[in-house]
């Protein structure tokens, strides 16, 4: 069932204007075929005459995807129809009932898939951030020479990123805005997914409201800088709707993205990494993971960070990069690295655990000493108190000790992480990857999950700035001091342990 989220007015519509327009004359032009068949045709090439125009307009103003086939079909069946009807009808035989009731089925049918499959693959937008800057956004390519690739077998290959920053731009800068989907990167995702590529050419059309290299708009003399590391699979830009208010508000985020940690990495040169697969469920091998390749990531590109600010080549970033004001957030894998950078690096200030388990070196149980928060779904915090029945455990090839074992490590790590006045916030409707942007491709996904997208990203936003306001900006931050407004955030438990 399509829900209030669904039609956001900050965020997405199910269907582009032009294109819902569309729909809906020919939708008319459908019926009318089917109930009025003998009546004046006046309207009808009226309304066909609109159906064409849109038709045109449609793919020429907001971009031609094959989900709209069906649609611009009934333009075509229309006209033809049209143009049957002009030459001698001779003797017809009237329709019998029955006819009519398969017509009537057929076209229903027709008219269903018409609307299903710009509604279930939708050209969505980010909400507007609402901070007072405008939003640019620029790629690097970076190579650590002084560290081996190891998911490689050449003793040559060096650990390379890519790596995302989003940042303070001016109002009407000038530029092009920038598409969600970096070039080359549909492939991999369909391949990913299991899909057709075509099926998610619809990604190539949604945009950001980033402008591709704007310059960095001088209103402040330096900006703080948060890191954000990209989950397990996940992509640098997989948290669009997050870094873009981030940067809205005056911070520089710099997205990292964990080269065969990601579905695939598409280098600035066109080559291309996979995933490499890793068992979630062992403690010890996703700690060395983070610790000794992930974490090292992030020292390298916040290295790296600091040399923009000394001497940026292009000049945007020399001397406007704070770099005694960093803070890190990460979802999933990402929050376990940024917990890990939260404990051993100093330039870290204060960081966001967007659900993910605390894997890594084991945390004192007097907790970070370090401003720390942990965002949890709803589907998280369950799994932490219900039983789980034969059947999870068989998918997962656990016994209900070994199921216990991990649970209970989990939770003690994460026990420690927050204790001494870390921030615990639990988010109802949510599952795992509500903290991502991947509940906006498509709405089958969240009504098959029951999440609420648009809602989420908004609470996590308010709470997400308001953390870094306080921790990097020393600003007053009442939402952090505040008791939850039931009203306002009736899904949301927000403590201080």
């Amino acid at each position: 069932m399509i829900g209030d989220d669904d039609f956001n007015p900050r965020g997405n519509a199910a269907m582009q204007l032009l294109e819902m327009m569309n729909e809906i004359v020919n939708l008319g032009l459908l019926g009318w075929l089917i109930v009025k068949t003998n009546k004046k045709q006046k309207a009808l090439v009226m309304l066909a005459w609109v159906s064409t125009a849109l038709s045109i307009i449609q793919p020429a103003v907001e971009g031609f995807r094959w989900q709209m086939v069906p649609t611009y079909l009934i333009t075509v069946f229309v006209w033809l129809n049209l143009l049957r009807r002009s030459f001698p009808a001779g003797e017809r035989k009237p329709q019998t009932k029955r006819v009519r009731m398969t017509l009537g089925l057929l076209a229903a049918i027709y008219a269903l898939i018409m609307l299903l499959l710009p509604i279930t693959m939708p050209v969505f937008t980010f909400p507007r951030p609402t901070g007072s800057y405008a939003v640019g956004t620029i790629t690097y390519d970076w190579t650590d020479p002084n560290r081996e690739e190891t998911y490689t077998e050449a003793s040559y290959d060096r650990r390379e990123l890519m790596v995302q920053v989003w940042y303070p731009a001016k109002e009407n800068s000038g530029g092009s805005v920038a598409p969600y989907l970096p070039a080359g990167f549909r492939s991999e995702l369909s391949r990913e997914f299991g899909l057709p590529e075509f099926v998610l050419s619809y990604l190539d059309q949604v945009k950001t409201n980033s402008i591709i290299q704007a310059p960095l708009f001088d209103a402040e003399a330096s900006y703080p800088v948060v890191l954000f590391s990209a989950s397990n699979g996940g992509i640098r830009f997989q948290n669009t709707f997050q870094v873009e208010e981030l940067a809205s508000r005056g911070y520089i985020v710099v997205g990292i993205e964990h080269t065969y940690h990601t579905i695939a990495t598409v280098f600035s040169d066109g080559h291309v990494t996979g995933f490499q697969r890793m068992n979630l469920l062992d403690f010890s091998v996703m700690g060395r993971a983070v610790n000794q390749v992930l974490v090292k990531d992030a020292q390298f590109v916040l290295d790296q960070v600091g040399r923009l600010n000394v001497n940026d080549p292009s000049g945007r970033f020399t001397g406007k990069i704070d770099m005694n004001r960093i803070g890190m957030m990460g979802h999933s894998l990402g929050g376990a690295v940024t917990a890990q950078m939260v404990l051993h690096d100093g330039r870290i200030k204060a960081g966001i655990n967007m659900d993910g388990t605390m894997f890594g070196d084991e945390i004192p149980e007097s907790g970070l000493n370090k401003p720390f928060m942990l965002m949890s779904s709803a589907s998280s915090a369950a799994a932490e108190t219900e039983e789980p029945n034969a059947r999870d455990l068989a998918k997962y090839g656990m016994t209900r000790e070994r199921f216990d074992k991990i649970t209970g490590e989990s939770l003690r790590r994460k026990n420690n992480a927050l204790a001494g006045g870390g921030y615990l916030f639990t988010l109802g409707h949510t599952v795992h990857y509500s903290y991502s942007d991947f509940y906006l491709y498509s709405p089958l996904v969240r009504w098959i999950d029951g999440t609420k997208p648009w809602t989420a990203h908004r609470m996590i936003n308010e709470y997400t700035v308001a953390f870094f306001d306080r921790y990097l900006k020393g600003m007053p931050s009442p939402l952090l001091d505040s008791p939850v407004n039931d009203s306002k955030y009736p899904e949301l438990t927000f403590v201080r342990k």
